[in-house]
């Protein structure tokens, strides 16, 4: 009886590691893909509100702009976090040489 206590105190020592290294690792990279999916979201909905509304062309590329730096931000500070340390090999991708196109 004694050893089947044993062996059961040793088992559940290693299902609460197995819990803490899903908490550590797992939990957050699925934050960050909601965030990102988030983010993707809405600028979909900024880019179709560039279609429809000419009007509003500056503006919504202004909003485009701040929620790409955001996004950036965000996601490289997720990485950092994630990783243990900042991330050197994920780079945001360059911006167009001449700014956005705006025809």
């Amino acid at each position: 009886m004694l050893g089947l206590g044993v062996f059961s105190l040793v088992q559940m020592g290693q299902i609460r590691q197995a819990g803490l290294t899903i908490e550590r690792i797992n939990v957050p990279s699925i934050q960050l893909l909601d965030e990102l999916t988030a983010d993707n979201l809405r600028l979909r909905t900024l880019s179709y509100r560039l279609l429809v509304n000419r009007e509003a062309q500056d503006e919504t590329l202004r909003l485009m702009d701040e929620r790409n730096q955001q996004s950036t931000r965000e996601s490289e500070r997720m990485i950092g976090s994630i990783q243990g340390a900042p991330s050197r090999s994920w780079r945001p991708c360059a911006p167009a040489p001449n700014g956005p196109s705006r025809a």
